[in-house]
């Protein structure tokens, strides 16, 4: 009789002893699913957090540089149509006036124009693209020439009055073309930027719907 009662005892001790393993293994088991849940959510966040401060630095970005694209490209068709007003073929003047007082009131106006793109291109040179900033660049050069031309020299000095606007009119085509020319690239970087933001608007999306 105490042999079996001892029996008995010992069986129900493993089957306690099963059970309680049993129970704490799965308790585990389950611990460590949340733990997992918990590092992928986690993750998943910090993915969305990331993405979403990549949006942001674009969506800031964009704006600056479509600011100062926006100011140049005036500046620029500002310039290039004042160049016009120099050395016109068809010309008109006050006969009252000297030529002296006829050159410093057409040269007034371009000097400040050529000025305020320079200062302003130069000052925000860290934000625009190589190429927008040769371009400018360029055109400035052209354009300072054409100023100190029409400042200094006459038809007379230049071997008479068809080579005096000839020149100036290949300085005016030239300056025109070199505006539309970086006017063009200003609208290739801003389609670049839009479509590049509808990239990521669409990635941001499909990362939300996972």
């Amino acid at each position: 009789m105490r042999y079996l009662l001892e029996f008995i005892v010992v069986a129900i001790a493993a089957l306690i002893g099963s059970w309680v393993s049993s129970f704490f293994r799965k308790k585990g088991e389950n611990l460590a699913t949340k733990q997992d849940i918990a590092g992928i959510t986690k993750e998943m966040e910090s993915v969305k957090a990331v993405i979403g401060t990549k949006q942001y630095i674009h969506q800031i970005r964009y704006q600056n540089e479509y600011h100062i694209f926006e100011e140049l490209m005036e500046k620029l068709v500002e310039v290039r149509e004042i160049a016009e007003t120099l050395r016109p073929v068809l010309d008109s003047w006050d006969p009252k006036k000297s030529e002296s007082e006829r050159k410093s009131e057409r040269l007034e106006p371009y000097r400040k124009a050529l000025r305020n793109l320079y200062i302003y291109f130069e000052n925000k040179k860290p934000f625009i693209p190589e190429n927008i900033y040769d371009g400018a660049k360029e055109l400035i050069e052209i354009a300072s020439k054409e100023g100190a031309t029409y400042a200094h020299l006459s038809p007379e000095n230049m071997g008479g009055r068809i080579k005096y606007y000839e020149d100036a009119e290949k300085n005016v085509q030239t300056i025109s073309g070199l505006a539309d020319s970086v006017i063009q690239l200003i609208r290739n970087r801003i389609k670049y930027w839009e479509g590049f933001e509808s990239e990521s608007v669409d990635e941001t999306r499909m990362n939300e719907g996972k």
